[in-house]
């Protein structure tokens, strides 16, 4: 089982996938956030998520966090 992390950017997202068993968390992507919600689609298909961690960006609109956030908790994904 996994955590996935987002380091939450203003046009890109970093991915980290951390192994609740070894308790590592390890880079995996860097990817712009138009292409997000489908990588967290597949990834929630090939590893099996416990969650996500959300890095909350400093000053800004903030809009699309937000909407991340309730379509992840859709998936039954706790943030």
């Amino acid at each position: 089982m996994y955590y996935l992390g987002i380091d939450w950017g203003e046009s890109e997202c970093g991915l980290a996938l951390a192994d609740l068993e070894t308790r590592i968390a390890t880079g995996y992507k860097q990817l712009k956030k138009e292409d997000l919600w489908n990588e967290v689609c597949l990834l929630k298909g090939k590893y099996e998520l416990s969650g996500i961690v959300l890095g909350k960006t400093g000053e800004g609109n903030n809009k699309d966090r937000e909407k991340f956030i309730e379509e992840a908790r859709k998936l039954k994904l706790p943030v």
